[in-house]
């Protein structure tokens, strides 16, 4: 079953923090590059934990999975695509792609499984 209600919530949380997050790797380099993106993430952070007190039903904790062991699967499959990119892609590490894409993995890998979630039973 997917939940799409809950898929587009994990999307629109990830999307902004992505793309701000492509920009500044993109554009800065060093110290600003490091506060521009800590700043980024504690004010998501802080707008998402607002967010879930107003709407419990979202939090990642109330929820179960719908298919057995996906999270599992997906970091298996990142990580592998993580490992074996890097040999396909010639200078793969001379991008600035390279710098943003074990985060990308991660948040693909959220994306994903929050799409195959359902809200926890009442115990």
């Amino acid at each position: 079953m997917v939940d799409w209600k809950y898929g587009a919530y994990s999307l629109a949380w990830w999307l902004p923090f992505t793309l701000i997050l492509s920009c500044t790797v993109y554009f800065f380099n060093g110290l600003p590059q490091l506060v521009l993106l800590i700043t980024e993430g504690v004010f998501i952070i802080i707008l998402n934990s607002r967010f879930e007190k107003k709407y419990p039903q979202v939090k990642h904790e109330n929820r179960d999975t719908t298919i057995s062991h996906l999270r599992g699967i997906c970091v298996f499959v990142a990580l592998a695509f993580l490992l074996v990119l890097p040999e396909i892609v010639p200078n793969f590490y001379d991008t600035k792609f390279s710098d943003i894409f074990p985060v990308l993995c991660i948040v693909f890998c959220d994306i994903l499984i929050s799409f195959f979630s359902r809200p926890k039973k009442k115990q």
